[in-house]
């Protein structure tokens, strides 16, 4: 797959993403399906740190997921869940 394919492919994914979260009311970001289940903010902050930990692997030459800092907003408004997001996505694109 070369890179506009994989940038084509990427961007109709991660479009689904904020597609999803264009729909869930700003007071649902924190409901979880389960008790045991993350809720959805947490499931967005998830990808955005793991994609940022694929992103850092890339440049560095070796995956780490060891980091496990990130900003807990990212969990409980819709907004900066979507900035989060495409704060990552620029950088993934631009590298």
């Amino acid at each position: 797959m070369g890179i506009i394919n994989f940038l084509a492919s990427w961007k109709s994914c991660r479009g689904k993403t904020y597609e999803f979260l264009e729909t869930i009311p700003e007071d649902k970001i924190t409901w979880k399906p389960h008790k045991d289940l993350g809720t959805f903010g947490m499931q967005i902050r998830h990808i955005g740190v793991s994609q940022q930990a694929y992103i850092n692997g890339m440049k560095s030459g070796k995956i780490d997921f060891k980091n496990k800092k990130y900003d807990k907003d990212v969990e409980l408004d819709k907004k900066k869940a979507i900035s989060f997001l495409k704060s990552i996505d620029k950088e993934l694109i631009c590298n």
